[in-house]
């Protein structure tokens, strides 16, 4: 199964996801094994990219795909306010984790957290890339298939 959204362009940046399809337990034993088990894991921006804007590049890694998908859920939670519980629900059921805690923010106001973003037209407050919420199956697939990625570019070139 292949979800592509719909290419975005505009001045400054253009994204898109695909999400592919898990056929095997192999990427979620191997990140259980690497980062769960525990009863707390703490999500921090050292662990992949959080920040997704003008760059040429696809970003195929899991913890990556995690902080896209976190910044859509937390860019939409006032309208979407399950899409965190979602995100976390997946992540503790997977890696087997009892708590999450989150060291990133999208708010800039915020000096000792990094800061993560999706630059303003391909972010879900501008209805972009926001088929991974749109079952439980899909966001797994998203994050633990090797076959997601997120394409990032501008067209400034």
């Amino acid at each position: 199964m292949k979800l592509r959204s719909g290419f975005v362009s505009n001045s400054s940046s253009s994204s898109f996801i695909v999400i592919g399809q898990v056929t095997n337990g192999i990427e979620v034993n191997r990140l259980r094994d690497a980062y769960g088990n525990k009863d707390q894991l703490v999500i921090t921006t050292y662990l992949g990219c959080h920040e997704f804007g003008w760059e040429h590049t696809t970003y195929t890694e899991f913890w990556s795909k995690v902080f896209f998908a976190f910044c859509q859920a937390d860019y939409m939670k006032e309208i979407h306010p399950g899409w965190m519980a979602m995100l976390e629900l997946i992540i503790k059921d997977k890696l087997k984790v009892k708590e999450i805690v989150w060291e990133a923010t999208t708010d800039y106001k915020y000096g000792d957290i990094r800061h993560c973003y999706i630059d303003h037209q391909s972010a879900a407050t501008e209805g972009q890339n926001t088929e991974m919420f749109d079952s439980e199956q899909n966001l797994i697939n998203f994050l633990f298939s090797t076959n997601s990625y997120i394409q990032g570019g501008n067209d400034n070139e």
